[in-house]
This record gives C-alpha cells, sequence and structure tokens, in this order.
C-alpha cells in the first residue's frame, strides 16, 4: 500500500508536544513492507525548506520567560497578593526551564525519527514533464492548489506518474486535498476520480496518522489520546494562516489595556492555578473560540482592531460572509 503525508503533517509535528507513537509504528510497518511510503522530491525540499524555520520559532517560543507584573491599582500595602506575584514568577522562570529541556529531547528524538523514515521511504523525483502538467494544472485552477504556491500541484502530478495501478492513502488536514461533507474531511471528488481513472485504484484520505495505522491494523495500536491530539493539528490560527500553533497548554501574555493582565490558559495547564487568590478584578483569562466560517479555533485578542464576531482574523480579513473589516493592519 501506497501511503503520502502531506508536508504541513511533518511540519505540525514540529510545533507541537504530541505523542510520537504513530511515526515509530509507521517505521515498523514499512520495515515489515506493509507499507510504501511515498515521498515526492517536491515534498521534501519543502520540509527542508520549513522545518528548521518552524523549530527555530518553536525553540524562540518556548524559551521565552513570562513574567506577571503587578497590575495597576494594586497598592504598595497589598504585600500578600505582590509576594504571591513574586512567587508565581519563580514558579514560571523554571517551568520555562523545564518546557525548553523537554522540547530540545522532543526535537532531538522527532528529527532522528524523520531521518530513518525518509531513508526507508520510496522517493519519486520531478522531471519538466511534470512541472509542465503542474504548471497547467496551477492555471486551470484545479487542486490541489494553495494560494499562488504551485509546489501542491507539483507534488500531485509526481504521484501521478510515480504510481501506477496502486492504491493511495494520504493523510493530510488542510483543503488542498480535501473537502468537508457532513463534518468530515474526505477527498475532493475531482482528485478521486482523477486518480481512479489514472490508476483504477481507490485513494482514501486520512486527517490522522495514527487512525490510519489503527485501520491498517484492524486493532488499537494507537491511543484515542493521541488520535485525538493529531486531530488538533492545525486548528488554531493566529493572525497568519502561514503560522501553525497547537491549543495552547500554558498561559501565553497578550499586551495589556485598561491596567489588566490578559492571560490565555487551558484549564489543564500546570500553572493555571498558580492565579488563585489574585482575584478576577485585575486578571482578563482570554479562551480559544471555533471560528462559525472556516471551523479553525482562534483566539481574540482584547486589543484587536477586528470585532469579535465569532469568525477567525483571516476569514473577517477575506470578508466572507459579508462582515466588515474596522480599521487595518
Amino acid at each position: 500500500m501506497k501511503l503520502f503525508i502531506d508536508t504541513n503533517i511533518w511540519i505540525y509535528y514540529l510545533s507541537s508536544k504530541t505523542d510520537l507513537d504513530s511515526f515509530k509504528k509507521l517505521k515498523n510497518l514499512i520495515k515489515e513492507k506493509k507499507i510504501d511510503l511515498v515521498v515526492p522530491r517536491q515534498m521534501h525540499q519543502e520540509y527542508l525548506k520549513h522545518s528548521t524555520r518552524k523549530i527555530e520559532e518553536e525553540r524562540e517560543k518556548v524559551s521565552q520567560e513570562i513574567q506577571i507584573s503587578v497590575p495597576d491599582g494594586l497598592s504598595k500595602d497589598s504585600k500578600q497578593i505582590i509576594s504571591k506575584i513574586e512567587s508565581i514568577n519563580k514558579e514560571l522562570k523554571e517551568l520555562t526551564k523545564e518546557r525548553f529541556k523537554s522540547f530540545e529531547l522532543n526535537i532531538a528524538e522527532l528529527e532522528k525519527i524523520f531521518e530513518e523514515l525518509f531513508l526507508l521511504a520510496t522517493f519519486i523525483e520531478d522531471n519538466d514533464e511534470i512541472l509542465d502538467n503542474a504548471e497547467k494544472r496551477f492555471f486551470k485552477n484545479l487542486p490541489p492548489k494553495k494560494d499562488s504556491k504551485k509546489g501542491d500541484a507539483i507534488i500531485w502530478e509526481t504521484l501521478k506518474v510515480g504510481i501506477k495501478k496502486e492504491k493511495l492513502t494520504i493523510i493530510a488536514k488542510d483543503s488542498d486535498y480535501s473537502d468537508v461533507e457532513k463534518g468530515q474531511q474526505v477527498i475532493k471528488k475531482l482528485l478521486k476520480k482523477e486518480w481512479e481513472d489514472h490508476t483504477g485504484k481507490s485513494i482514501v484520505l486520512y486527517t490522522s496518522l495514527g487512525e490510519f495505522i489503527n485501520t491498517i491494523e484492524k486493532k488499537k495500536i494507537i491511543s484515542d489520546k493521541i488520535i485525538e491530539q493529531e486531530n488538533k493539528f492545525g486548528n488554531i490560527v493566529w493572525h497568519s494562516a502561514d503560522s501553525v500553533y497547537s491549543p495552547p497548554t500554558v498561559i501565553r501574555s497578550i499586551p495589556p489595556k485598561s491596567g489588566l493582565t490578559y492571560v490565555i490558559s487551558s484549564e489543564t495547564s500546570p500553572i493555571s492555578n498558580m492565579f488563585s487568590g489574585l482575584g478576577s478584578q485585575n486578571i482578563a483569562y482570554v479562551s480559544a473560540r471555533k471560528c462559525i466560517s472556516c471551523g479553525n479555533s482562534y483566539i481574540h485578542s482584547p486589543t484587536s482592531v477586528f470585532i469579535d464576531n465569532g469568525m477567525c482574523y483571516d476569514c473577517q480579513r477575506s470578508g466572507r460572509s459579508g462582515i466588515s473589516v474596522i480599521g487595518g493592519l
């Protein structure tokens, strides 16, 4: 069975803390000749191009110390509250060190696994004919396609040339290859028909590598928890379609407004209880919400020039559903 994993899936793992069991099991399945991982040269080049930048972004993010300043309006006599804030800041500093150490260990293991997988994979090279077909595909506005980039078209045409009369499984999260039907992501109908006409075989899309592995093995090898984590990939949009973040598990500071300290925290955060006792007068909590247009989760900053109308920044900026934009960036 041929398996293609979209570039974004590889990159998502570099910006998450998801368990690596799925990729470890995939390596075993490849060695057992149950799966043939196919890697178009264009996809590998995209991975190499973006992976270093993504790792550095994540490294910078986890190394940043988060410190809580004394909220405006507190008198010097509030020694108990000030003392608690100082204690919180010490814990935050230690937590930052632990997060950074954990991140470095995780990235080292992840890069080692990825390198081993690429060594086991079947690479498919592109050529002038593939590039010409991809160019035509792009200008005909056929999927897979993302904005002004032609990489997906090159990858698809490369897969067609490199795979003959075989079933293909794609692991992907974004809309390049999929449509949403009855709340589920499925392979685009045009791509499905094109592949079936080309090979006489089927094409299937999964959004989770773990779910695919369980299907192949016909038993639960990968836990529901890991699959749930994988399905969250790409569900957070923070003021940029090019930035990928996993749901926040620790607080992130937002520029304060009107003397308030804005923080984002999840209920499972190890530091979410540190603010108990400070009261809610000077602390504002902000949580992720689901966009009513694209379905992605987003975080609305209280200082944003955009109205929080239930739609993420990208949908508001693109003017979907007739939403007008106030101000600009």
